[in-house]
């Protein structure tokens, strides 16, 4: 058995820190957002089926 490559876990660092990034910057924006529109947000994915 052999475990991953350098460049295999090289590529597995960087996808998880661009996901944490993404993650960190779309709540701070989300935060920012008023109540009555992260309402309609929810209500529009909701209704589109997606899932957050």
């Amino acid at each position: 058995m052999f475990g991953p490559s350098a460049k295999e876990l090289e590529r597995l660092v960087r996808s998880e820190r661009r996901q944490r990034f993404q993650e960190t910057f779309l709540s701070s924006i989300a935060d920012r957002l008023p109540p009555e529109t992260m309402a309609l947000m929810k209500a529009a994915n909701s209704a589109s089926g997606i899932r957050r």
